[in-house]
């Protein structure tokens, strides 16, 4: 039986303690760490690395929507040229700033799509206070 956390996604297992998804009987919907964020605030560092990110990634199919949640400054064009349908929402607006007026989401939208290489889909762009 494969389930997966109801919380973070990722595959429960009780085989481990150190690993993510575990969970100390497979009955239960969320695993260990998803249920101490939860229920006691308490966060536990995630030990995935930029090759199991990127698998991640890679397995999203193409023509999803995909909502990418950054800050300009963290932007990754290359993340976004993976998929034809991308919603950015951009936190930090203060950063948006130039010369004492704010960037609109039009003029970010339009400088996205100038720099996109290979996606042909739709890029709209949401700031968030």
């Amino acid at each position: 039986m494969t389930k997966k956390c109801s919380g973070c996604g990722v595959l429960l297992q009780n085989d481990n303690i150190d690993k993510e998804g575990y969970v100390d009987d497979l009955n239960k919907d969320i695993c260990e760490r998803c249920f101490k964020l939860k229920y006691y605030g308490e966060y536990k560092e995630v030990t995935l690395d930029n090759k199991d990110y990127q698998n991640i990634l890679n397995s999203i199919p193409k023509d999803s929507l995909v909502v990418y949640l950054t800050s300009l400054l963290s932007l990754n064009l290359d993340i976004i040229n993976n998929f034809n349908n991308v919603i950015i929402v951009l936190t930090k607006n203060p950063e948006l700033e130039k010369d004492r007026s704010l960037l609109s989401a039009d003029e970010i939208t339009i400088f996205i799509e100038e720099e996109r290489s290979t996606a042909k889909g739709q890029v709209r762009v949401k700031l968030l206070q």
